[in-house]
């Protein structure tokens, strides 16, 4: 039996992995849209024979799927299982025009009490289209109401709070340094600064000050470990709710997610400590308030040996798919995730990037689970095996050579 998202949510669920451009629902998402098209296509590993998957038409075609499927051996979701938002919402279209084309073609798409989003809309009159209501959805992933389901031994010290962006640029308040300032509502980094200096805080205080939701200030954890821990809690009460596994992020100077380590062979710091809370203390409270599905937590395990409760996602995450691909047996080994991009034409891409993604084949050292063409250039999110640290530093200069590019390789070559 193959593990999958179909195992958590109701049969003919329709899952879509998008974010509102903006602050549309209510939570900051401002990464380019070409990223969030690329994302949606994180499904197409995982999702499962029970429920469908809603894709950007303009940016994965049926021409890129056949690639993945027939030319890189990737078992993805069936033709029947796939849903296509229409071609005219170009990965160039952004903002308040984009948002506005998503609503209209999910309404086309999706029967009432269908869909999941991984962040919904907001809108009053789009309600009726979800099967989890998307006001428990924006509470549960609004960082500003951790405390409610979160024991607070397991949160981070909270300095300040702010209403808005510009409440918090207006502030003279002198703040501890360092520490770490986010907006309530985002994910992936995209709120998060990390501020080792004074002109660290004036810098969030620039790039926040036009945010509408709550601006939170609070306290620098030195750590050991930085994790996601990955959750399902399923649609059928008399199961039981279950840890799918772990990766370890890799996250840039000022707190942005570039990637995760999947390796179910290393043991975690404190896991059985993590599993307890969350099974015992912390998703109970979560089932009992009507969520269900996949999730993660993304913590961090002190120097000082505290675990510490830092965001929750109530929705796929980035290196879901390579959990569930390796419970699967897909992959075997150690990967690293990441997101990479190819300049050139469709015969240069498939030379350089085939011999190295072929799944099964000997030479495989990339796995390539979504991929989208945006204006001169290949765009995926892919993970690369690896063993000890110097097959790392390996692999990830072969892929270098081979024209792709991304910020995570050049780590990995730079550190070995």
């Amino acid at each position: 039996m193959r593990h999958s998202l179909s195992d958590y949510y109701k049969e003919d669920t329709v899952y879509f992995h998008c974010f509102p451009s903006g602050e549309d629902s209510g939570f900051f998402n401002g990464v380019e849209a070409w990223i969030d098209a690329l994302a949606a296509g994180r499904m197409l590993v995982c999702a499962g024979d029970k429920i469908k998957i809603v894709l950007f038409g303009a940016a994965i075609n049926s021409e890129l799927l056949d690639f993945l499927r027939n030319e890189l051996n990737v078992p993805i979701a069936k033709k029947e299982n796939i849903l296509f938002l229409p071609v005219s919402i170009a990965s160039d279209i952004e903002g308040a025009q984009r948002n506005k084309l998503i609503k209209d073609g999910l309404k086309e798409l999706v029967d009432s009490g269908k869909l999941v989003m991984s962040q919904p809309y907001f809108d009053k009159d789009f309600n009726d289209i979800y099967c989890i209501s998307p006001e428990l959805i924006m509470r549960l992933n609004d960082k500003s109401y951790l405390f409610e389901y979160v024991p607070p031994e397991f949160l981070p010290k909270r300095y300040h709070q702010f209403d808005n962006g510009e409440i918090f640029e207006k502030d003279n308040t002198k703040l501890p340094i360092p520490c770490v300032i986010k907006v309530a509502a985002s994910s992936g980094g995209d709120g998060v600064r990390v501020c080792r200096t004074a002109a660290d805080i004036d810098e969030a205080k620039n790039a926040f000050r036009k945010m509408n939701g709550i601006i939170i200030v609070e306290e620098f954890v030195s750590s050991l470990s930085n994790l996601c821990v990955h959750f399902g809690v399923p649609f059928d009460a008399s199961r039981p709710m279950e840890i799918i596994g772990a990766s370890e992020q890799l996250t840039s100077g000022s707190g942005g997610f570039l990637g995760g380590v999947v390796n179910f062979a290393k043991k975690q710091p404190k896991m059985e400590e993590i599993k307890d809370l969350m099974l015992k203390r912390i998703l109970p409270r979560i089932r009992e308030e009507g969520w269900y599905g996949v999730g993660g937590v993304d913590l961090l395990v002190g120097t000082n040996g505290g675990i510490y409760v830092m965001d929750f996602n109530f929705r796929l995450n980035a290196t879901t798919p390579y959990l569930f691909q390796t419970k699967n047996g897909d992959i075997k080994r150690p990967v690293i995730s990441f997101t990479g991009t190819f300049y050139g034409d469709e015969n240069a891409f498939k030379k350089s990037i085939v011999p190295f993604a072929k799944m099964g084949s000997p030479s495989q050292i990339l796995d390539v689970i979504s991929i989208i063409r945006f204006k001169d250039s290949y765009r995926f999110n892919c993970g690369m095996f690896f063993g000890d640290e110097e097959s790392k530093a390996k692999n990830a200069r072969t892929l270098l050579d081979v024209g792709i590019h991304a910020e995570v390789l050049g780590t990995c070559t730079s550190a070995y």
